[in-house]
């Protein structure tokens, strides 16, 4: 497993960032290694909930790009995590939530991360890549909740974000074990 990641550069090629000057460069090589390693299955990630319609807008150009140059690679968009604003910790602390159990929490801006998964999910549709949500596996959308909390092989306990879209360890654990069947059903966790 291979992972290429740059600080607040969404995974589209050919789309200045201006608050990122190298993100263009950075998809460019990117998009290259995909090239030349041929991987089994490419997963695209990124904060999608903040970043421009020009970044939806571009992602079928990219993922056209990605099946071009790795032709065998299946392409999976990855939707986004739940967000607590100002972020979760400070919402736990607010709430005065300690970190002793798995919990859930009431999560506003849940209406608007399905619509913005809604927009990901079409282009996928419509790109041949594979569409996974990670507000399926984490939420209850009925509730309007999202699972807050997580557990860490030593048993203790952790925010699943440490900030207001970042996973921590034991978040990117409990999303990669629900999520790996769907993005690559032979693998093993």
């Amino acid at each position: 497993m291979i992972q290429y990641t740059s600080s607040a550069c969404p995974p589209v090629i050919d789309l200045p960032i201006p608050t990122r000057p190298n993100c263009q460069e950075v998809n460019a090589f990117i998009l290259k290694e995909a090239g030349r390693v041929h991987p089994a299955v490419v997963v695209l990630n990124a904060n999608w909930n903040v970043h421009s319609q020009a970044v939806l807008d571009q992602l079928p150009k990219t993922i056209a790009a990605i099946k071009q140059a790795a032709p065998g690679s299946k392409v999976v968009i990855v939707g986004n995590v739940p967000r607590w604003e100002p972020s979760l910790p400070i919402k736990m602390l607010q709430k005065q939530v300690h970190l002793h159990s798995v919990l859930s929490l009431d999560a506003p801006l849940l209406p608007g991360l399905y619509a913005n998964d809604a927009k990901l999910r079409a282009v996928a549709e419509t790109t041949g890549a594979s569409f996974v949500s990670a507000l399926d596996a984490l939420c209850d959308k009925g509730k309007g909740s999202c699972l807050a909390t997580a557990q860490l092989p030593d048993g203790k306990f952790q925010p699943i974000t440490w900030d207001v879209g970042h996973l921590t360890e034991a978040g990117s654990s409990l999303l990669a074990n629900k999520l790996l069947p769907s993005i690559a059903p032979q693998a093993k966790p």
